[in-house]
């Protein structure tokens, strides 16, 4: 949207002259002054200039399709695939390692205190220290098919016919029963 309200469609094709957006692009954010955006095929992790949607960089290997993404540091964030979550360097746009004991489709992912929480296609939540890059820990929820912070701190997840609250600095969890089913797509 313009500052006059006006809404402009596919501005990254305006940008560039082109779309630089791979197949099936479903996630986008903001980290920075950069738009990251992650797509399942193709140009799976774009990186553009948030203000002018000039595409800085593009990756097509991301380790398997993309799903998501999280900012840790200046340097630093993770993408999640289809095969677990991998680490970023935003220095240089390499995408590398992937982070021990993620393995499966990974979605949803939220940056909370000194946790990272990513949802699992496996009904389970991981939780990674971005510090050591190392999986703390994964917590059972049956149906999770997202998460997101509230503005108590805690981060809850949707779990079809529950929802789950995690205190992030403890990990303590709390599941509570919802009287209709939740949307989990």
């Amino acid at each position: 949207f313009g500052a006059d309200g006006t809404m402009q469609y596919n501005v990254e094709t305006l940008a560039n002259g082109t779309n630089p957006l791979g197949n099936t692009s479903q996630y986008g954010t903001i980290y920075g002054n950069r738009f990251y955006t992650i797509s399942k095929q193709g140009a799976r992790l774009v990186t553009f200039d948030a203000a002018t949607m000039k595409m800085l960089s593009s990756v097509s290997e991301i380790g398997g399709d993309g799903r998501a993404f999280v900012g840790i540091t200046t340097e630093k964030a993770y993408v999640g695939t289809t095969d677990g979550i991998r680490i970023v360097d935003l220095t240089t746009g390499a995408v590398g390692d992937k982070i021990e004991g993620t393995s499966d489709e990974v979605g949803t992912m939220e940056r909370v205190g000194n946790y990272v929480f990513a949802t699992s296609r496996n009904d389970i939540i991981y939780v990674v220290d971005p510090a050591t890059d190392a999986l703390v820990t994964s917590i059972e929820a049956s149906g999770v098919s997202g998460l997101t912070v509230a503005r108590d701190g805690y981060v809850w997840a949707n779990c079809g016919s529950s929802v789950m609250r995690i205190n992030p600095v403890d990990l303590q969890t709390v599941t509570s029963d919802v009287t209709n089913s939740l949307p989990t797509q």
